[in-house]
């Protein structure tokens, strides 16, 4: 290229007062134009909004359009007379700082506050279109010293390149759509980590309150499980059963929330965002880490681990008890069964490990995990971004109806959990929708959860009055077991890669991470020792 491109003969209007270059005319008219477009930019409603400063005092979006003005008046005469003492560009640089912080403190108010795709799409333009401006200002510097085109290819070439590729990609839907679903998934995923940061606990109080709530949630759970039984009994249309099943689930999810209780299967999909936030700051461009910032990634990777098991042994250890418990009171005032023998081998079968296919449907029932916290994301962003809890409060008959003070606890509340409800609400639609797609469609589409298919175990071993083979028992428990790891590896997994590519972080030291983590006395794996409260 910087062979080609003095053949091209760009610049051959270089001699004393000979009319500019079409070439170097149309970079003049570039720049101004790209000034116009961050002046607009600068005025957005979306802008204004989050950053009121903007229209209160005097901007450097409007600043930078008279200064670019300035500066190209200057720059022309000065190309037809080389002797006028035209001004360099660093004002204009020292704008486009400006306009730049500003940028930088409305998506930082932005993360905290909410976003929009509008406003997104807004501070991505301006970012672009200053790195723009900026390539053309460095060309005009070139050109500036010596007035000569041999000077300014290099940065001439580096401006074609990534025109052309520009050019060669505008219609590339590929890549505008990575580009859209990294910055949703940024936006979404950081509000999702801030509910997934209490989920890790950090100290032996907080490992033992996490169980807690886990056991709570393990007791709902297997009350859900029996109305999940007796809605199958009922032998419903399969729209109404879907539904039915659907609101089971949902409201089940959503009373497990209110009452501070725990689903296991929930947390990866909130953990990992927080596991992606430490890598970000952890690593640099090239993904590497101090052995520093290694164990201290990897000591948050073993208490979200730790908290995992927790959250497990919550759900499971109640929820089959539980199960017993309630198919005995059942059996016992009804004088049969809860559900014969048949639908008890039927249900131990369900989670058998490799002639059911479960494991397939535990990791369905991971995406669907995977989806619900990008959606409590979602929610999160909306209730901020909307200001949800101060329309609450500007409502007078609510406030006449349950005083003030009542009122700014429920928008307390709202502004809190409404991304939190709105998940597990959904997450219940989908996992009841899945099983009704594959119903629907003849696809063989089923979901299976750790915590409701532990329950089923307990209910199939009452109804075969614990005389089933130990073989079956022992096969269902593995199926269970696999179950469960399908579950928060797949929605792990998924949530991870969103987080990680969101924040386009790689990570170059994962045998390091791991011989970090074996080597813990805490480990990942098995942790007994717990930090002090």
């Amino acid at each position: 290229w910087l062979a080609l491109f003095p053949l091209l003969d760009l610049g051959r209007s270089s001699v004393r007062g000979a009319p500019m270059a079409p070439a170097l005319a149309q970079l003049l008219e570039g720049l101004l134009v790209i000034s116009y477009r961050i002046s607009a930019i600068g005025l957005e409603p979306e802008l204004l909004r989050v950053e009121p400063s903007i229209e209160n005092f005097e901007s450097p979006f409007l600043a930078q359009n008279a200064e670019m003005l300035r500066f190209l008046k200057q720059f022309e005469q000065w190309w037809r007379e080389p002797e006028f003492a035209a001004e360099d560009d660093r004002q204009l640089l020292v704008l486009f700082d400006q306009c730049r912080g500003i940028g930088d403190r409305i998506r930082n108010r932005a993360a905290r506050e909410g976003t929009s795709l509008s406003l997104t799409f807004h501070l991505q333009r301006l970012r672009q279109h200053l790195e723009r401006a900026e390539a053309l200002l460095a060309v005009l510097r070139q050109l500036r010293q010596e007035r000569c085109l041999q000077d300014a290819l290099p940065a001439l070439v580096t401006l074609f390149k990534q025109l052309v590729r520009a050019e060669c990609r505008k219609n590339d839907l590929g890549t505008y759509w990575r580009q859209n679903m990294e910055l949703l998934a940024r936006r979404v995923t950081e509000n999702a980590g801030r509910t997934g940061e209490h989920y890790i606990t950090e100290s032996r109080s907080e490992y033992f309150s996490l169980l807690r709530s886990a056991l709570l949630g393990g007791f709902v759970i297997a009350f859900m499980a029996l109305i999940k039984l007796e809605l199958a009994k009922l032998h419903l249309p399969p729209l109404t059963e879907a539904l039915a099943f659907c609101l089971n689930y949902g409201l089940g999810f959503v009373l497990i929330h209110i009452l501070h209780g725990t689903v296991a299967t929930k947390q990866p999909a909130m953990t990992a965002n927080a596991i992606a936030a430490s890598i970000d700051e952890a690593t640099g461009p090239g993904g590497n880490a101090t052995p520093r910032n290694l164990d201290n990634l990897a000591g948050l990777v073993a208490r979200t681990c730790r908290s995992q098991i927790a959250a497990i042994i919550g759900n499971v250890g109640l929820a089959i008890p539980m199960a017993v418990l309630i198919a005995f009171v059942l059996g016992s005032m009804g004088g049969t069964p809860f559900i014969g023998p048949e639908k008890a081998h039927h249900l131990l079968a369900d989670v058998h490990p490799w002639h059911s296919g479960a494991i397939l449907y535990a990791g369905v029932a991971g995406v669907c995990l995977f989806l619900a916290g990008l959606i409590a994301g979602y929610y999160d962003n909306l209730a901020a971004y909307n200001r949800i809890p101060q329309r609450l409060l500007q409502l007078e008959w609510p406030q006449r109806l349950f005083g003030e003070a009542r009122m700014r606890r429920v928008a307390a509340y709202v502004e809190n959990n409404l991304g939190a409800l709105a998940g597990n609400f959904f997450f219940g639609f989908l996992l009841g929708g899945m099983t009704a797609i594959g119903v629907l469609f003849g696809l063989p589409v089923d979901i299976r959860h750790i915590a409701f298919s532990s329950a089923y175990l307990g209910y199939a071993a009452v109804a075969l009055d614990f005389a089933a083979p130990w073989q079956e028992l022992a096969l269902a428990g593995l199926g269970v077991a696999l179950v469960g790891m399908a579950n928060l590896g797949v929605s792990f997994a998924l949530a991870l890669y969103v987080a990680l590519k969101a924040r386009q972080v790689s990570f170059a030291q994962g045998r390091r991470l791991i011989a970090s983590l074996f080597a813990r006395p805490a480990s990942a794996a098995a942790s007994i020792r717990f930090a002090a409260p």
